[in-house]
């Protein structure tokens, strides 16, 4: 016979072991919540960062002599570009404009005299306006102006406007290679006094290449022809390379060609009666570029 203090003893023993197995089940599963928990906020996705909807380039050269003779050339551009949800608006401006200063010594009752005559060697002014609107996912329809004006060329102002279909042949951060096809209207006015309109057909592609990390290759051709007069051919080239210097700035080679089949014939009137000689112009003009660019 178990006396009273047994049972309490076997009692205490059995509730003893009773915490201790339910301790030993609680603990194990608290610990298997825990990681998992852990596991749930280190794959959590973070916030998505508001992508900036436009972008802006802008590019400078300019390269000064002083001395015996003096000249200057500046060469300025800028593209703006912003996207909208199924379409962007572009538009680049252009400038370039060199001169000479020279100075003329004559001998003026024994007494030398100078004086610095000024002149404009070259000048280019071009701007350009295009939107596109997607239709697939790789074609687009755009339209688009531009104003160009390069008086050595022959060339006071020509204006054009039209508009067409183009495709993305690949866009990604690496590669870009984009094509268009359309037609327009120009009106242009050269500077032998003379003036047309026509409609042309037009043809661009524009390509961007990443070659490394901080070098890209980029170009842009684009082609013209009248539709009445197929000699009146023009063709735009710009191309460069750029190394990157930081996230904004970058140094930058370029060439740039205007071609034009059919050149500006200059008639030049002479003086006291003479009569008057013409002259025609190159049928292209090249320039050469190391731009500083700045990206933001």
């Amino acid at each position: 016979m178990k006396c009273k203090g047994e049972n309490s003893v076997g009692s205490a023993l059995w509730a003893l072991a009773g915490l201790l197995a339910a301790t030993l089940v609680w603990t194990p599963s608290v610990q298997a919540q825990e990681p998992q928990q852990e596991q749930e906020v280190a794959t959590a996705e973070p916030l998505e960062e508001t992508v900036k909807p436009w972008s802006n380039e802008a590019e400078a050269s300019y390269v000064k002599t002083s001395g015996n003779s003096s000249a200057s050339t500046l060469a300025l551009s800028n593209r703006f570009a912003y996207n909208f949800t199924y379409s962007e608006f572009l538009l680049d401006i252009g400038f370039l404009r060199a001169s000479t200063t020279t100075t003329v010594r004559s001998n003026v009752d024994g007494a030398l005299v100078e004086e610095e005559q000024s002149d404009t060697s070259a000048e280019r002014y071009e701007v350009a306006g295009s939107f596109r609107q997607n239709i697939l996912d790789n074609m687009f329809w755009y339209a688009r102006g531009d104003w160009y004006r390069n008086r050595f060329a022959g060339i006071d102002s020509r204006t054009s406007g039209g508009g067409g279909i183009g495709y993305r042949f690949t866009e990604t951060p690496t590669t870009l290679l984009v094509g268009e096809f359309g037609v327009g209207i120009t009106r242009e006015s050269l500077t032998n006094d003379t003036s047309d309109t026509f409609v042309e057909l037009r043809g661009a592609l524009e390509g961007r290449f990443k070659i490394t990390d901080t070098t890209d290759f980029d170009f842009f051709v684009s082609a013209s022809d009248d539709i009445q007069n197929t000699k009146n051919l023009t063709v735009k080239l710009n191309t460069a390379v750029s190394v990157a210097v930081s996230n904004t700035l970058a140094l930058r080679v370029g060439y740039l060609l205007d071609y034009r089949n059919d050149p500006v014939v200059q008639i030049i009137r002479g003086d006291g009666g003479a009569p008057p000689v013409w002259f025609t112009r190159d049928k292209s003009d090249s320039m050469f570029l190391v731009s500083l660019v700045v990206k933001f």
